[in-house]
């Protein structure tokens, strides 16, 4: 199945399913001024390296969604780490929220600087961290953004529609390496259905007027 693969922001066609290393980006570290990624219709596959040993480790970016599109998933499809000095029993969980609008002003003490947080894990389990379920490999992150808006104030839908979107990345202990995938569908126009129903119920008329009449003969 093809899917488009990000890497350093431009937007390219391939054969790949977990391109993890192979397409690492280079996001930004401004949350004023994230990295925009381009996302089309089916996946979008953003592959992402976050590095913390000099320090806890912030990355941004956003994307938009155009009309008659929406986001339907935002999957995990691969997260690998490696322990770094200072925490040599760590295990890998990365932080990723989500802000409506083109700009995150970060806070690691408030969390309505985002509308909707997950912990992203190589599984990590199902045992909430701080009241947060973690996300494992192969699952999608919606649900938790969805039920941390009891912590940030904000209700996220179950899809994402029109409009401009900033994820934040965030990791302090170990080496981190993962894959996500933004699956885009079209949405159907509100009349196309109805109108597609009537042009085929117009074929069929026609060809009903078009057949000849069966005779029956007496004996």
């Amino acid at each position: 199945m093809n899917q488009n693969v990000l890497r350093a922001g431009v937007l390219l066609l391939a054969s790949l399913s977990n391109a993890v290393g192979a397409a690492v980006l280079d996001l930004s570290t401004d949350g004023s001024n994230p990295t925009p990624l381009s996302f089309s219709a089916g996946d979008n596959v953003v592959d992402v390296k976050l590095d913390p040993s000099a320090g806890a480790d912030s990355r941004f970016f956003r994307f938009d969604i155009g009309a008659g599109y929406r986001l339907t998933s935002i999957q995990l499809q691969a997260f690998t780490f490696s322990q770094i000095g200072g925490n040599p029993t760590a295990t890998g969980v990365a932080f990723f929220g989500l802000k409506q609008g083109t700009t995150i002003t970060p806070s690691v003490v408030d969390p309505s600087a985002v509308d909707g947080y997950a912990l992203l894990g190589a599984p990590v389990g199902t045992t909430p961290i701080n009241g947060v379920i973690p996300t494992n490999v192969g699952e999608d992150v919606f649900p938790s953004l969805i039920a941390t808006g009891a912590f940030t104030g904000t209700q996220l839908p179950a899809t994402l529609g029109v409009g401009s979107y900033t994820v934040w990345l965030r990791e302090s202990r170990t080496m981190d390496t993962f894959s996500l995938n933004f699956r885009v569908a079209a949405v159907p126009l509100p009349g196309a259905a109805w109108l597609m129903g009537s042009v085929l119920l117009g074929l069929v008329g026609w060809g009903n007027r078009r057949s000849p009449r069966s005779n029956s003969v007496a004996a």
